[in-house]
């Protein structure tokens, strides 16, 4: 009798739920709460970057439901012409707001191809405001001409963005890639470029993976071969997962365009060496597995190139400063790969190549303004981040004439007010010859507060420069 109480119980708390959801009233189309739930579930769908069709899942549809019965989905047609429209809107004119507070904005785009093969164009805003590092997607946009990667077609759809936002006379400098239609088309705009530092790590890395060197070409395409065997064998693989101890992994393969795969590949391999050896030696078939004298060889490619990866990673921030990291950041790793000790031969030669790649491709940086300047300002660096001497004093110089033509300028502001006020009354001419006075001192001033900076200790490397700016 119990159990058929229980039973009963439950088929009538079923019962119940069911008729809740029947009985519901939805929400008015105007209430606050459907507007709190719509603005929701528009920006998740933005910052999750979520299909428009996930409020056609079924399983999405039954869980809104259970959350709240009288809340209705939107159809996807109005979440993304009504919804996903009016947030774009609203979230533009803020960001438009904070773009009239901002003096200056440095821009990172790129060109790049859909997985539908169509080209666009993603441009992101960076600039500081209030004290804080921002960044900002600006647009992602088909090219004027979509048949016309030329120079010429990038610079007028990128200076149609910008203009649109209303920035263009604010860009201080752009960031792309090293390809040169990105640099002509900055030319073009007469802003200036600075290659993207990642980008060209990537090209120093590629230098070397590139090595005309039989045993490390032979070792490459059998690192490449071993992981390809595990991939295309699905047998191979369990057997590799049963074979390892502690936490399992998957290997991975390269990918021919992106260097820290290949790092990423080596260092799987390295790990989970002893298994992949206890699988090849028992499959018949089976490539042979790495000798001690390669093993030695990919430890050695590991080590070096992990070098790369942290600097990748960490040039790689949004939320923090990093144009000021590029110059310390291409010294050090020279120091680093030069007092690396490879174990063999073949470590020797990528050490070399890399040595030379670096000198040849990152040396450019330490003679960019943008960069001079940014390094020479960071508490954390000053003169000490360069790796030439002369490439400090050379920012230094800059600094100083920076000030003084800020001070000149201020100064010319107060001549100027100064100069109305006399053509009303003699007996105020002084105001004017004050100020011929601090044009001529604005040089001393400026070479006084560029001393009182320099000559102050450099502070610690995780103190935040535009905090220290502010305080």
């Amino acid at each position: 009798n119990d159990t058929a109480s229980t039973s009963s119980s439950c088929r009538s708390s079923v019962n119940s739920v069911a008729s809740l959801f029947k009985r519901a009233v939805l929400y008015e189309s105007n209430s606050k709460r459907k507007t709190d739930i719509d603005n929701a579930l528009t920006e998740m769908v933005a910052k999750d970057v979520q299909p428009y069709n996930i409020v056609e899942n079924e399983g999405f549809i039954k869980y809104s439901q259970v959350l709240d019965p009288r809340y209705k989905l939107p159809s996807k047609t109005y979440l993304r012409d009504v919804l996903m429209s009016n947030l774009y809107k609203e979230t533009s004119a803020k960001l438009s707001l904070i773009f009239q507070e901002v003096t200056d904005v440095s821009i990172t785009c790129d060109l790049w191809t859909s997985s539908a093969n169509d080209s666009f164009l993603t441009v992101t805003s960076h600039f500081v405001h209030n004290y804080e590092l921002k960044t900002a997607s600006l647009a992602t946009k088909k090219l004027l001409n979509v048949t016309n990667h030329c120079s010429q077609n990038i610079a007028d759809t990128l200076r149609n963005i910008l203009i649109d936002w209303n920035i263009f006379n604010k860009t201080v400098c752009i960031v792309t890639d090293n390809a040169s239609s990105m640099l002509k088309a900055c030319a073009i705009l007469q802003i200036q470029n600075l290659p993207c530092f990642a980008h060209t790590i990537n090209l120093v890395v590629q230098d070397a993976l590139r090595v005309d060197d039989a045993v490390i070409k032979n070792l490459f395409t059998k690192c490449k071969s071993i992981v390809r065997f595990f991939k295309q064998s699905p047998i191979a693989n369990e057997k590799f997962k049963l074979a390892q101890e502690g936490t399992i992994y998957t290997l991975l393969q390269e990918v021919p365009t992106r260097w820290n795969s290949f790092f990423f590949m080596i260092e799987r391999i390295l790990k989970t060496n002893d298994a992949i050896a206890k699988v090849l030696l028992g499959t018949t078939n089976a490539p042979q597995p790495f000798t001690a004298d390669e093993i030695l060889v990919l430890k050695d490619m590991e080590k070096i190139l992990s070098f790369f990866q942290q600097a990748s990673e960490k040039v790689s921030g949004g939320k923090y400063v990093t144009i000021s990291l590029i110059i310390p950041m291409a010294y050090g790793l020279l120091r680093k790969i030069e007092k690396f000790l490879p174990e063999t031969m073949q470590g020797k030669t990528i050490q070399n190549i890399l040595m030379e790649s670096i000198k040849k491709r990152l040396s450019i940086y330490e003679q960019r303004n943008v960069c001079m300047m940014a390094t020479l300002l960071d508490p954390r660096f000053k003169k000490n981040g360069f790796q030439d001497a002369s490439n400090a004093e050379q920012a230094s110089t800059f600094f100083e004439n920076e000030l003084a033509h800020s001070s000149i300028e201020e100064s010319r502001k107060d001549l100027t007010i100064a100069a109305d006020t006399s053509t009303q009354d003699t007996f105020f001419d002084f105001l004017g010859e004050r100020s011929d006075s601090k044009i001529g001192n604005a040089r001393v001033d400026a070479i006084l507060i560029k001393r009182q900076y320099l000559e102050r200790a450099i502070v610690s490397h995780d103190v935040d420069p535009l905090l220290w700016i502010k305080v």
